[in-house]
């Protein structure tokens, strides 16, 4: 018996992912709620807007789809184009560029300073996606909600500025920021009721700061000089710590 083999030529043709399919993979493995495919969110504009600045280009580096998505989603969140200062946001693929960005040596964001820029709105979580950021300011705005979980996956940030906006609570996730050392949240007047563990971790906090809390917290509320005593605390927590070392 004599067995003849055909062998048939099959042609295999590898497509490469195009762009946008990449930018997509790359959010949704770090969002999978996919919201940035939802019409009419932040998310989708932002995502969109990532999609047609990048064209079809062979290179996509991870970092940098992930910090200027959370940047444009805080721009769409937060009305952007009616921001006091919004230079270079949303015109080039070089978030350095953008106003109030300051990036790393290699290209990192490491600060954010967008004080008093009539930002309005919540922050979104997708703000997280900055994982080298150091220092963050949106202090003077019209910033509505809470200080997310999210904050805790930024775990490089030493600088939180969040005063004088309509923020109305923190999350506890914020004692897991361990190289914080310096958080101003004070004229936020509609803050509700602020977590112990997240007192007890501010109290620690201005310990780091070399700021006495004791002789001088009472000394100044004897002076009335509140500019200076809730500096780095929130009000309804200041009042807690100076009742404990009261007593």
């Amino acid at each position: 018996i004599v067995f003849l083999a055909i062998i048939i030529p099959v042609s295999i043709t590898l497509t490469r992912p195009t762009t946008a399919e990449t930018i997509n993979s790359v959010i949704a493995e770090k969002f999978p709620g996919m919201e940035h495919e939802t019409g009419d969110t932040s998310q989708f504009y932002a995502f969109n807007w990532l999609t047609n600045i990048y064209g079809e280009r062979e290179i996509i580096n991870d970092r940098k789809i992930l910090s200027q998505y959370g940047l444009s989603v805080l721009y769409f969140n937060t009305n952007g184009n009616t921001w006091t200062k919004q230079i270079d946001w949303m015109n080039t693929t070089d978030e350095c560029s953008w106003y109030g960005v300051t990036c790393g040596s290699t290209g990192e964001v490491i600060e954010l300073d967008l004080s008093n820029n009539n930002i309005r709105g919540a922050i979104p979580q997708e703000i997280s996606t900055m994982t080298d950021l150091i220092e963050l300011d949106l202090s003077h705005n019209h910033i509505s909600g809470s200080i997310s979980d999210e904050l805790s996956a930024m775990a490089n940030l030493r600088k939180l500025n969040f005063t004088y906006n309509n923020l109305t609570g923190i999350s506890s996730s914020i004692v897991a920021l361990k190289k914080l050392r310096s958080f101003e949240m004070y004229h936020n007047e509609n803050m509700g009721r602020i977590p112990l563990e997240v007192i007890d971790f501010l109290q620690n906090l201005l310990t780091k700061d070399e700021q006495k809390i004791s002789e001088k917290l009472r000394s100044l509320v004897k002076n009335s000089d509140q500019e200076y005593f809730v500096r780095s605390i929130p009000n309804q927590a200041f009042e807690w710590i100076v009742k404990q070392s009261s007593e």
